[in-house]
């Protein structure tokens, strides 16, 4: 599951954790960050 959080900075912060997996990425717009939530979920499985 991800989690899209608003940074102070107004950046847009993703943590994906799944199947005992981490992964976390900054993005400057808030569709990037969900377009790599979705596609790093899809890869973990």
């Amino acid at each position: 599951m991800a989690t899209i959080v608003k940074t102070k900075e107004g950046s847009w912060r993703v943590l994906v954790r799944r199947k005992g997996q981490y992964a976390s990425q900054t993005f400057r717009l808030k569709g990037l960050a969900e377009e790599w939530a979705i596609e790093t979920e899809h890869m973990i499985g």
